[in-house]
Order: structure tokens, then sequence, then C-alpha cells
């Protein structure tokens, strides 16, 4: 009975992970279309052209960061950490 090859905790993995770290791709692929980001850095990316620019271009970027709630690299560390407590817990 411990061999068993699909069990429940080895489902609901399969199923938070889904859930958390693959379906995101695929709504975003729904609602955009193909996204490459590099694309929109190039196009509508910031020119800077002198040390001011630069200045500037810091501190609005320093303190978009900040926000974290639009910050994904905080999203996703709390996505992840929800993951792992769910995990441990079955």
């Amino acid at each position: 009975m411990k061999n068993k090859l699909f069990t429940f905790k080895r489902f609901s993995f399969i199923f938070f992970f889904t859930l958390f770290f693959i379906a995101p791709h695929f709504i975003q692929y729904y609602n955009q279309g193909i996204f490459i980001p590099g694309d929109y850095a190039h196009y509508e990316g910031n020119f800077i052209e002198n040390f001011d620019n630069l200045k500037f271009y810091t501190q609005d970027s320093f303190f978009k960061s900040l926000n974290v709630i639009k910050n994904p690299i905080f999203i996703f560390f709390v996505a992840a950490a929800l993951f792992q407590k769910i995990i441990k817990e079955i």
C-alpha cells in the first residue's frame, strides 16, 4: 500500500504546484497573448542620456520596487512560501 504510484500527497503536490506556478502563465497568455518583456523594455524603456536622467530613473525604479503589491519578486516569494506551507501540512 505504501508504494502506490499516485498517492494523495503526490496528487496534492501536483495540483497546488500547477495552481500556483503554471496556471498564472496560461492566464497571462490568454489575457495578453505572447509577451516578451525584453521587447517592452526596448520600445518603451527609459533612454538615459545624462546623469540627471540616470538619477531620476534610479530613484523612480527604487520607489516603484518598494510597492510590494506590484513587485513580482515579492509576490513570487509569498506564493512560494504559501505553497511550501500547504505541502508541509499535507
